[in-house]
Order: C-alpha cells, then sequence, then structure tokens
C-alpha cells in the first residue's frame, strides 16, 4: 500500500511541477502512475488530499532533518553548529530538490489552502531559526532577533532552490549539487558573521 501511494504521490508531483496543481487532473497523476483513479480517491480522497499529503511528507522531511542536527551538532562551537545547520537545511533541499521547489512554489501562491496547509508548519519554522539566532555570539543580543533579517535568512536558504532555473541559466549555479550546497553555506555563514557578530549599535534594530 505504501509503495502505491509513494508512486502517486512522485507522480503527482512530477505532473504539478510540469503543469502547474491547476493545470494537472486527477486521470492526469493517475495516468502517469499506472493506476486506477479509484485509487487516488480511495488514498487521499481528492486532488486537494493529495497535496495535503505532499506538504507534510516535504514538513515532516524538513523538520526531521533539523532535529537531527540540533540532536547531532548539539555539543559544537556556536559558529560550527550553526554551520552545519545550514548546511544541513541545504542539503536538504538540494537532495529533494523536485520536492522543495513544488512545495516553495505552492506557498508562495498563498491561496486559502495553502495557508491552512503551512501556518502551523511555518510557525514551528521560526522558532527554530529564533532558537539558532540566539546562538550567535553579539553582545545584549535581543530576546528576539530582527525580523528583517530572518527574512533575508530564510530567502538565501529557499531562493537557489525555488529559482532554479534562473540560477542555472543566468549564473551558472547549480543548486542541487554539492558543490553548491557547500559554497553557498560558506556565503550564509559570511552574511551572519558579517551581519550579527557586531556591537549592538552598529546592528539594524527593528521595533517588535
Amino acid at each position: 500500500m505504501e509503495d502505491k501511494k509513494a508512486q502517486i504521490i512522485h507522480s503527482a508531483i512530477q505532473l504539478f511541477q510540469a503543469k502547474g496543481y491547476g493545470g494537472t487532473s486527477v486521470r492526469d497523476i493517475a495516468t502517469k502512475a499506472e493506476m486506477n483513479v479509484s485509487l487516488i480517491s480511495y488514498y487521499f480522497n481528492n486532488k486537494d488530499g493529495l497535496l495535503r499529503n505532499i506538504f507534510l511528507l516535504y514538513f515532516e522531511k524538513y523538520f526531521q532533518t533539523i532535529e537531527e542536527t540540533v540532536f547531532k551538532h548539539s555539543d559544537k562551537e556556536d559558529s560550527e553548529f550553526i554551520y552545519e545547520y545550514i548546511h544541513a537545511i541545504l542539503s536538504f533541499h538540494a537532495k529533494e530538490h523536485v520536492l522543495s521547489r513544488f512545495v516553495l512554489r505552492e506557498m508562495a501562491t498563498d491561496t486559502q489552502l495553502v495557508r491552512e496547509l503551512t501556518a502551523t508548519y511555518l510557525m514551528k519554522e521560526r522558532q527554530y531559526f529564533i532558537s539558532l539566532f540566539h546562538k550567535i555570539p553579539v553582545q545584549d543580543t535581543p530576546a528576539i532577533p530582527d525580523r528583517f533579517l530572518l527574512l533575508q535568512f530564510k530567502s538565501m536558504l529557499i531562493m537557489p532552490f525555488l529559482q532554479a532555473q534562473y540560477a542555472r541559466e543566468v549564473w551558472q549555479l547549480f543548486p542541487n549539487e554539492p558543490y553548491f550546497v557547500d559554497r553557498h553555506t560558506q556565503v550564509i555563514m559570511q552574511w551572519v558573521t558579517k551581519t550579527w557578530v557586531l556591537p549592538p549599535k552598529q546592528r539594524l534594530k527593528v521595533a517588535y
């Protein structure tokens, strides 16, 4: 049963990527998965149910990556821990680049269904990021880091995978390759160091 569900999800992601969620029918998915339409209805009820399962799959893998990284590297120095944290997230997106690109693209549509699917997960991610930046050695670090800086941090983590074609064709960068993950981790760490590891008076202040 799980193999059939996985095959349907895999086929759906490929079609959603190529034709868009709205442009893909349940029959299209059944044809690509070489299964009967009734099986999709049995496992997922409808196309929205299938989308819910895809989002669940993405966030389960994403947060598992973060939690395993926190557990594995919690005893490291702060800078090493932050490096491993960033590298793990980029590695996840690179490994799951088809799944990641689809989910990130759908999140940008901001539909009612997407808002329902992501609200809790995104708040959970927010708390993880705040906890991460509390590890940065800055004097008198505020209780909650600046929202604008966290937004920049999030953008650097996802933009290459959301805009993979742009990265490849314009900049000849290939986000799903190990070299890119290693180099981009270094670049983000440089940004963290220059932006956050400064005396409080030199940092941008944003009221909460």
